[in-house]
């Protein structure tokens, strides 16, 4: 009786993983809710075979679907030749072709945003493909045993792309043993793992239109110990610096990037300090676990943001901005692991003279706890005064209230000078005149010449 149980149970199992919703032209299908359905496997005993093409949409008992993925393992280990797939499908699944060795030719969607790990992996008979600068993402070994398949290369590391920018995703790097890469100044996309495991990697550049480093990317870098991440960089993949030990600090986190994911710092033993900025609004699980050398961590933000599980460990001392520290304490969540927190000013006022020969910038007053308020003054030259902020206010001394990190730039102009003239609107001055040099308009007074904006012109 058991027997005959364990093999029902085995029976229902093995119908589930393989199931469908249903099988039109050929082709099984998923639905994920509302009009929208994946293709996946065909079932046990069949598979898919010789050219393959997906439609947009299907229609099942009068309701029309649009096909928007292609499903786990959905060809994996069939005997397709060609695959044709359209623009309505935004997602390439993990396996979803893993082991196709017949498959030569695959015509990619130009909405596909996502490439899941292993996706392609041992397509050995696959020669070319084009990936369109929808992709923002590609998964871990997506194109490995990929062996008739031509890559463009760039210093030791193979990309993929399309006609417009053959550079657009960094695939892998191919020899790991290389100090530093020059990475394509085209690049968008650097897939999962593209470095992992470059055990003598030890600086990156990572150029501006770089817009996704994908998990993993730099896991297990040991000798890294600088990497510049540029302000177009929107997403950090989990385990991105996994295991990089020799890795001081990350000290820039783009504005555009809202989360640190799972795990992505973990292990970074020589982390001491680490400052999460104010536009980051989830912190993963582990994120920064056994980095156990970090003594503060400093948030900028009033608001604490989502905390995962075991993200430091227990006996850091947590800083928050003035007046947060019981929103902290009080917050649902991870936050109340922790018990050390003090308060302090974390955000910085700066101020900035916009010509240092015309004037100085002061800070009166800097802002603390106690008074949040802060009071600047700009400081003019003889001959000059001062003439506006860079916000436009003419306050001076001005007082700001601080809510954030800001800098603050003073103008200042000669004296007697109007800073709104221009070309076709110039007051006349008491002992001013206009002078035309080669097309410029400059004002003279006194013998000086000065710009319309009350710049000396030495």
């Amino acid at each position: 009786m058991k027997k005959h149980l364990f093999l029902f149970f085995v029976l229902i199992c093995s119908t589930n993983i393989f199931a469908y919703d249903f099988n039109i032209g050929g082709i099984g299908y998923n639905k994920l809710g509302g009009d929208s359905v994946e293709v996946t496997v065909r079932g046990p005993g069949s598979s898919y075979s010789g050219e393959v093409t997906i439609p947009t949409t299907i229609t099942k008992d009068n309701t029309t679907y649009r096909v928007v993925a292609i499903g786990k393992e959905a060809f994996s280990n069939d005997y397709l030749t060609s695959v044709n797939i359209p623009n309505s499908v935004h997602t390439i699944s993990d396996n979803a072709f893993n082991k196709c060795t017949s498959l030569k030719y695959v015509s990619l969607g130009t909405k596909v945003t996502s490439i899941g790990r292993e996706a392609f992996y041992n397509c050995s008979a696959l020669t070319s493909i084009n990936i369109h600068s929808s992709v923002n993402s590609v998964g871990a070994n997506a194109f490995t045993g990929c062996t008739s398949l031509t890559f463009n290369t760039h210093d030791n590391a193979n990309y993929l792309g399309n006609p417009k920018n053959k550079y657009h995703v960094l695939i892998k790097a191919t020899n790991q043993s290389m100090n530093t890469y020059d990475i394509h100044e085209k690049t968008q996309i650097i897939a999962d793992a593209a470095f992992s495991n470059c055990t003598s990697l030890d600086s990156i550049f990572i150029p501006a239109g770089v817009t996704n480093i994908g998990l993993s990317a730099f896991n297990g870098c040991k000798k890294l110990e600088n990497v510049t991440i540029p302000t177009t960089v929107s997403q950090i993949g989990a385990h991105a610096f996994q295991g990089c030990t020799n890795l001081p600090s990350i000290d820039f986190l783009p504005t555009s990037v809202s989360s640190i994911e799972n795990e992505t710092f973990n292990g970074c033993t020589l982390f001491t300090s680490v400052t999460i900025p104010q536009h980051i609004k989830n912190i993963g699980d582990k994120a920064f676990y056994n980095c156990t050398a970090i003594e503060n961590v400093i948030l900028k933000s009033a608001t604490p943001p989502a905390l995962g599980e075991a993200v430091f460990h227990s006996n850091i001392l947590i800083t928050v901005p003035c007046g947060s520290q019981e929103t902290y304490e009080q917050s649902e969540g991870n936050w109340q692991e922790y018990y050390y927190y003090q308060e302090e000013m974390l955000w910085n006022l700066s101020v900035v003279s916009a010509n240092k020969q015309q004037g100085v910038v002061n800070i009166t007053q800097a802002p603390t706890c106690d008074n949040t308020n802060g009071i600047i003054e700009a400081v003019p030259y003889e001959d000059f005064e001062f003439a506006a902020w860079n916000d436009g206010n003419t306050d001076n001394p001005r007082s700001i209230a601080l809510t954030d990190d800001v800098t603050y730039v003073a103008t200042f102009k000669a004296k007697g000078i109007n800073t709104t003239l221009n070309s076709e609107n110039i007051e006349p001055i008491s002992g001013v005149h206009k002078l035309f040099d080669n097309g410029t308009i400059y004002i003279l007074r006194d013998g000086d010449k000065y710009t319309i904006d009350g710049r000396k012109v030495q």
